[in-house]
């Protein structure tokens, strides 16, 4: 199973974010999945593993960007996986359109990393959102500590 967001045909660059290879987990062991970045001609992948509270904050994440997608927010919404290897910062005016503003860093030293930004149509936002659901295998996701990073 995996979760595929696409870009908006009016992305600057083309491409997508896809979760795969979740290992099938009873609940409260390490979630453990694959993230692809594709942007232009670039692919990037790193593996993801957290426990349960980060796993329902990333879930989270991605509901609370769905559920406003369309009208848009004031700031960004902020997430960073469980060991920093991807942080999205996400951005809306309510135009139809979401930003991701997506970094990958590779562990186990951190010094190589990436950095891009994708534009998508806030109504795949929303479809993302109840797709991570079914491929995370949560009912609902619950954001904690939103600001536990920002100054990092």
């Amino acid at each position: 199973m995996e979760a595929v967001l696409r870009t908006a045909p009016s992305s600057p660059m083309s491409g997508s974010l896809k979760f795969s290879g979740a290992v099938d987990h009873p609940r409260g062991a390490d979630f453990k999945c694959l993230a692809t970045v594709e942007a232009g001609d670039e692919t990037l992948e790193v593996v993801l593993e957290m426990i349960a509270v980060y796993q329902d904050d990333m879930l989270g994440f991605f509901e609370d960007i769905g559920e406003t997608a369309a009208r848009g927010w004031d700031g960004e919404q902020r997430w960073r996986s469980e060991f920093h290897e991807l942080t999205i910062r996400a951005t809306s005016a309510g135009d139809g359109t979401v930003t991701f503003d997506v970094l990958i860093e590779w562990p186990p030293n951190y010094d190589e990393s990436w950095e891009g930004t994708l534009v998508f149509a806030a109504e795949a936002v929303t479809r993302f959102g109840f797709r991570m659901r079914q491929f995370m295998g949560l009912e609902h996701g619950s954001r904690f500590l939103i600001d536990r990073w920002r100054d990092s």
